[in-house]
């Protein structure tokens, strides 16, 4: 699971296993950096995280998945193709091909599992926020201008908060 953990967030190895002097020479505090790997080792080690990891091998092995990504990525460039220099707003025809290949994707249950780890992996981290805010009286995320939302965590979404 760590190694999928390095993969998904992109770290090289040295960075996993800096010595303290490598991560002082670098500029990190080492117990920053240590409290850090604690966490992602316990983000790691969670269902939620299982789940995630799980979702997106799925996603990447599922033909059909891609295909409907790449078909929306299409008409997205077509539309933008279409567009004439300085128009900044679609037509009717351009919003329903658009709304039409996003229910396609929402239809799909590969697309939907991995949506659905995508907001757990979320909801991991809006709880450990809410945890910290608890015990510190405050709202880090807020104080440093993150827009979140209890739901889902993203500020795309339906609900109302």
């Amino acid at each position: 699971m760590e190694a999928r953990f390095d993969a998904m967030t992109n770290e090289s190895q040295e960075t996993q296993s800096a010595s303290p002097e490598a991560a002082r020479m670098a500029g990190v505090e080492l117990e920053p950096l240590e409290q850090a790997r604690r966490f992602a080792e316990m983000l790691t080690q969670s269902p939620v995280w299982a789940e995630w990891v799980s979702a997106q091998e799925a996603f990447q092995n599922d033909p059909e998945a891609q295909g409907l990504v790449q078909e929306y990525q299409q008409v997205l460039m077509e539309i933008e193709q279409e567009l004439q220099p300085g128009e900044h707003y679609l037509n009717e025809e351009q919003v329903a091909r658009i709304k039409q290949a996003e229910e396609k994707l929402r239809a799909n249950p590969v697309i939907q599992r991995r949506e659905e780890a995508i907001r757990g992996v979320i909801g991991y981290f809006v709880s450990f926020n809410t945890a910290l805010t608890g015990l510190l009286g405050m709202d880090l995320l807020r104080l440093a201008g993150v827009n979140y939302h209890e739901c889902c965590g993203g500020d795309n979404c339906d609900c109302k908060e």
